[in-house]
């Protein structure tokens, strides 16, 4: 026989993997935005070349070129946590509609500002890890590529810079993912 106290256990046991479960798999698709992020920065940085040199020419410096990209970066990040966030509301009323249905019985629902104003500080977070690569790498053009558009070869990152943005990237990335492990 089995006792409340053994019930309550083994459903606390249940609730913290399921809550851990949920975590890694929160994990998981931060790293898949980043990495969708750092993509689309590349691409962006890539397709701007000549753009670039150009504003070199005209006198920019890097760190103001970093600074056009970071804002440009942050701008998407903002309007994609906003979009999540909105996202996320809706799909849990969505999902909560069809439990309700499914189990035949009402179930509380509501929002929770916290973890939306979360979600949007940690998808910042996410953008400004993820696009320092770009940033780097629009860094690396040099402004004689106005002179030979046809040539334009995408500017890439020596090897010491890879490795030292990899290692800073995995680094700053374990500390908020240990920021968020650490509760659990």
């Amino acid at each position: 026989t089995d006792t409340a106290y053994d019930t309550l256990r083994r459903n606390e046991t249940i609730s913290q993997v399921l809550g851990d479960f949920i975590v890694v798999m929160g994990l998981g698709a931060l790293l898949i935005g980043g990495v969708g992020i750092l993509n689309t920065m590349l691409v962006m940085v890539r397709r701007r070349t000549e753009e670039i040199a150009a504003l070199k020419t005209f006198g920019l410096k890097g760190r103001q070129i970093a600074m056009l990209f970071f804002t440009e970066g942050l701008m998407l990040g903002i309007v994609g946590s906003l979009l999540g966030g909105v996202m996320g509301s809706l799909m849990g009323a969505l999902v909560n509609g069809y439990g309700e249905t499914f189990l035949n019985q009402t179930l509380e629902w509501r929002v929770y500002p916290e973890a939306i104003v979360y979600g949007f500080a940690l998808g910042l977070v996410t953008t400004a890890i993820f696009g320092v690569a770009p940033i780097m790498t629009a860094l690396q053009v040099r402004p004689g590529i106005i002179l030979r558009p046809n040539e334009a070869q995408a500017p890439r990152l020596g090897i010491l810079q890879s490795i030292g943005l990899m290692v800073v990237v995995t680094i700053v990335l374990g500390l908020v993912v240990g920021q968020i492990v650490s509760p659990s």
